[in-house]
């Protein structure tokens, strides 16, 4: 997408001001792996580190922007990141989910859900945020998100 079309987009669809974000179009990101679990994952669906005993042990499933965090979460059972051929990717789709925006700013300009809720975020215990949410999105200054954690029941609906 150039950078034209994603400035358009951008002000079709959101204001990052928001306290919840709801995408009314096809928002894509992607969850990095290894070509081998994203094969597994596209024909089993996503299990969590904690299920797994890996990495964090985190509760959720974490996606970005493509070229944001390419190798943040895409770690193999030694930490180390994939790299060129090795790696894999699963899209979704953020139409329609309710997210809670971890980039909201208040009136005092503070990053309120971030303070309140990033603990959770970072394990990946959504469900403990008090609000009837698919996940969580965080973006960066240029509008790219940074980061989606989504419930593994969610996830999994949207592969």
């Amino acid at each position: 997408m150039n950078i034209l079309k994603y400035l358009q987009f951008i002000n079709e669809n959101k204001s990052y001001d928001d306290f919840f974000i709801i995408y009314k179009s096809d928002r894509f990101v992607y969850h990095i792996t290894s070509k081998t679990a994203a094969e597994k994952i596209l024909k089993s669906g996503f299990k969590i580190g904690y299920e797994l005993n890996i990495s964090e042990k985190r509760k959720a499933i974490y996606f970005s922007d493509k070229s944001v965090n390419c190798g943040l979460y895409a770690r193999n059972k030694e930490g180390e990141i994939y790299e060129n051929d090795d790696i894999g990717e699963v899209e979704i789709n953020l139409k329609n989910l309710k997210l809670l925006n971890m980039s909201y700013r208040n009136v005092n300009s503070e990053f309120e859900n971030h303070k309140k809720y990033k603990d959770f975020v970072v394990r990946g215990e959504i469900d403990k945020i008090p609000f009837d949410i698919d996940g969580t999105i965080s973006f960066l200054e240029d509008g790219r998100i940074y980061e989606v954690c989504l419930k593994k029941e969610i996830a999994n609906k949207l592969i």
